[in-house]
């Protein structure tokens, strides 16, 4: 009879530990599955984020472009108006000389 009553101590602890090994299993499979769609959105936000970091970059490269055009464009202008104020300079020698 004490032999009897272990066994079924025995089958009622492995009983218990298989219906807790079960409940782990299925919060596991839970928390698996929550992962997974944590892991699709972040992957879903990484591309979106690859895709904005390229368009900065390709948005800052013309700016750069557009900065060094300008620079260029500046440097002309400051040329063409040396030039004019040169031309005016002499135009005003001229207009002087003619005035004695």
């Amino acid at each position: 009879e004490m032999a009897l009553k272990e066994v079924q101590y025995a089958q009622s602890n492995a009983q218990a530990t298989a219906e807790a090994a079960v409940e782990a299993k299925k919060d596991l499979e839970k928390r698996m599955a929550t992962l997974r769609q944590s892991l699709d959105l972040l992957t879903v936000d990484k591309a979106y984020l690859e895709r904005e970091v390229d368009s900065a970059k390709e948005r800052a490269k013309r700016a750069e472009e557009e900065v060094e055009r300008l620079q260029g464009k500046t440097k002309e202008l400051r040329r063409t108006k040396a030039a004019v104020q040169e031309r005016l300079e002499q135009q005003k020698g001229e207009a002087d000389e003619w005035s004695q």
